[in-house]
């Protein structure tokens, strides 16, 4: 009786543990990070998102990015609107003024992805800013290790302009 027992409990607990594991798996290749965003205005904000452009993570680069992201609810957020969300934090705290500087910065493998992504991006905060103030926008790919640093305040630019970096 109790061979029998073994015999049934064995199979069914190793099943049981290989379901376990091609689950986790499954899951974590949906949460591993496929691109980061370094977005700054000059709050520094890092977004990192999966194959889906999903927001996996979320995390202030400086004291000014770290408190916009206390501030915005990530709660099913989708990546462009979520930008939005940063867009709208950053004027309501005054990081974000005429004449400011907007930098996005892609980092990912993933040519035609970045390509995509940088101009749905770069109209994204066009249309989302519209004619409240006047900016400079900069998209491009990251080329270093260590997140961008923000950049100084251009003098005084007189309407909103929009530059790509090589290699988008």
């Amino acid at each position: 009786m109790k061979r029998i027992l073994i015999r049934i409990c064995i199979p069914i607990l190793l099943v049981l543990v290989c379901a376990l594991l091609v689950f986790t798996s499954i899951r974590r290749l949906d949460q591993s990070i496929y691109a980061s965003v370094f977005f700054s205005s000059p709050a520094g904000v890092r977004i990192d998102l999966n194959s889906k452009n999903e927001i996996v993570s979320v995390r202030g680069t400086n004291d000014k990015g770290r408190s916009l992201i206390e501030e915005i609810s990530l709660k099913n957020t989708e990546f462009p609107a979520f930008i939005g969300l940063i867009l709208e934090q950053s004027l309501d705290n005054g990081y974000l003024a005429d004449g400011g500087y907007i930098s996005v910065i892609f980092d990912t493998e993933d040519d035609q992805w970045l390509k995509k992504n940088s101009e749905e991006i770069s109209t994204y905060i066009k249309e989302y800013l519209g004619e409240r103030l006047s900016y400079t926008l900069d998209v491009g790919r990251k080329y270093t290790t260590s997140p961008p640093t923000t950049p100084p305040l251009p003098p005084y630019p007189t309407s909103a302009t929009a530059r790509s970096s090589p290699g988008v």
